[in-house]
């Protein structure tokens, strides 16, 4: 088995006849790496997958640790077919209204803690119906206030049994 990714090995890996590593933001990056080194052009859904895989890794090429690695990684699989409208559709999107109305929940129900040094958010929201992708307005609260751990209870005023 072989494993990628591009955090660097822990104390206690993952077994595996070989670990692909490098000192990038997102494991795709190190993927294309590859990819280059042994002259394999990938197909467009391809491109375009590992082209999500870099812009979720590395929150649209904006986030501190982006390296120009993976700068040059995106642009090359762009070069190869990968679709930036694939991208914005499903990496960079707009928040639909009932995310909004959970993200601004979240924002109501916050208490901010420090735990060991570390800012921690806690925060309970009750939304009035199901919320698609509950997680992703989570993701987006912790960006946009710039929290590296929230833990968020989400309440369901319908029994799921």
């Amino acid at each position: 088995m072989v494993v990628v990714d591009h955090h660097p090995e822990t104390a206690d890996p993952i077994a595996a006849e070989e670990v692909i590593t490098a000192p990038v933001a997102a494991t795709c990056t190190v993927l294309v790496e590859e990819f280059r080194r042994r002259d394999i052009a990938p197909d467009q859904q391809t491109a375009t997958l590992m082209l999500l895989g870099i812009y979720e890794d590395t929150g649209g090429l904006t986030y501190a640790d982006t390296t120009p690695a993976d700068i040059e990684a995106a642009a090359w699989l762009v070069q190869r077919g990968g679709r930036l409208d694939w991208v914005r559709r499903y990496v960079l999107r707009p928040l639909e209204p009932e995310q909004l109305l959970l993200l601004n929940q979240l924002v109501e129900g916050a208490v901010e803690h420090q735990v060991g040094g570390v800012r921690v958010v806690i925060t309970v929201a009750r939304p009035s119906e199901r919320v698609e992708e509950a997680a992703y307005v989570i993701h987006r609260y912790a960006e946009i206030f710039d929290v590296p751990i929230v833990l968020a209870l989400l309440e369901s005023r319908r029994s799921w049994w």
